[in-house]
C-alpha cells in the first residue's frame, strides 16, 4: 500500500479550501433545517468523523444539547467537543436504552 504525502502547499490548494468550506456550510445548513433550538436535543450520527465532529460543534455552539452516536472509541472525542450523550453503535443491541437523563427531557 502506498502511504499518502502532502506537502502544506499541496494541501492548501483552493480546491480544498472550497471542499472545507462546502462541507461547513453544508453542516450549518443541516443543522438550521433540523429547526433544532437551545436547550433542545439533536441525535447525530458519525459524531467522531470529519463532518459530524464540526456538526457537535456548531450545535452546541448554538446551545443545542448533543446526542452523539458513533463507534466506541470515538466516545470521549465526542464528549471532549461538546456532546452531552454518547451512543456506541457497535455495541448497542437494545438503544431503545438511553440514558435515564434524555428520556427524562424527550418526555
Amino acid at each position: 500500500m502506498r502511504s499518502l504525502s502532502l506537502s502544506f502547499s499541496t494541501s492548501s490548494t483552493p480546491s480544498t479550501a472550497r471542499l472545507t468550506l462546502t462541507t461547513v456550510c453544508r453542516v450549518y445548513a443541516a443543522i438550521k433545517r433540523s429547526n433544532a433550538r437551545a436547550g433542545q436535543w439533536l441525535v447525530i450520527p458519525g459524531a467522531g468523523g470529519g463532518v459530524g465532529s464540526m456538526a457537535v460543534q456548531y450545535a452546541r455552539y448554538a446551545g443545542i444539547r448533543v446526542l452523539a452516536i458513533d463507534a466506541g472509541d470515538k466516545g470521549e472525542l465526542c464528549k471532549s467537543l461538546g456532546a452531552e450523550e454518547f451512543i456506541d453503535f457497535t455495541t448497542c443491541s437494545e438503544c431503545v436504552q438511553l440514558s435515564p437523563s434524555l428520556l427524562e427531557e424527550a418526555g
